[in-house]
């Protein structure tokens, strides 16, 4: 599908934030979608509410952890109102690909080109087109996207009939996650592992003073799928 520029007609994804001006503008999706933190105070909850009046409208998911793509369109009774106006325009969700030649090739009203199948991130992507290879470049209008050099955290680990273990990828903070295979992933080992926070408590809240990070690099501990723990470790002198 299309980006949604200038035209006002096109795709994006929601959940949608407001840009920190402190980041740069290319920079993880302009915070859309897979992208787009939990509000987690007061205060980003009225900004967010701000922004959420300005086109293009994001409706109600069914909870915190979903995105969605959504595709607008001009309203064709909508003939006197400014072009101007957002109302002009509306939106609704993009178009679940069907198929739609003897090939067996798959697309839809939003698409440009036939695929191969559909998106493989779950049901996000059910209006998005899975090329023959990420080399295919899209066809007309058709606009790519892809996770590829993006950088999310490993929440989930867990195997799933028919396709082996399956990574749970965060790029949000734990907000929403997408499943990977091992083979679609690359390991980039963090500065720390572990935090020390110094808290202080009284009757009504615990105000943190101060985290320090530290890195544990040995004893090497493996994780316990199953109780959700560390292995228990114990050092033999």
């Amino acid at each position: 599908m299309s980006p949604l520029r200038t035209s006002k007609v096109g795709a994006f994804i929601c959940p949608k934030r407001k840009l920190n001006p402190k980041v740069e503008a290319d920079n993880r999706r302009e915070h859309g979608g897979p992208f787009a933190p939990a509000l987690k105070s007061l205060d980003e909850m009225y900004v967010d509410g701000e922004f959420q009046q300005k086109f293009p409208f994001c409706p109600a998911l069914d909870g915190d952890d979903k995105d969605a793509i959504m595709c607008t369109q001009e309203r064709t009774f909508a003939e006197e109102v400014s072009m101007s106006d957002p109302s002009h325009y509306f939106t609704r969700p993009c178009e679940s690909l069907v198929e739609s030649d003897d090939s067996g090739g798959l697309s839809s009203a939003d698409l440009s080109g036939i695929y191969n199948g559909i998106c493989p991130y779950g049901d996000t992507f059910n209006g998005c087109g899975l090329a023959l290879s990420t080399n295919e470049e899209c066809h007309g209008k058709d606009h790519l996207f892809s996770f590829k050099d993006e950088i999310g955290k490993v929440i989930r680990v867990t195997e799933k009939a028919k396709r082996g273990v399956q990574y749970g990828v965060s790029f949000n903070d734990g907000r929403s996650l997408y499943w990977f295979g091992r083979e679609e992933l690359e390991f980039l080992p963090p500065d720390n592992n572990y935090e020390l926070w110094f808290v202080q408590r009284n009757r009504f809240e615990k105000t943190i003073q101060k985290k320090k990070k530290f890195n544990v690099i040995w004893p090497r501990c493996t994780w316990d799928s199953i109780n959700g723990r560390y292995f228990p470790w114990h050092s033999i002198e």
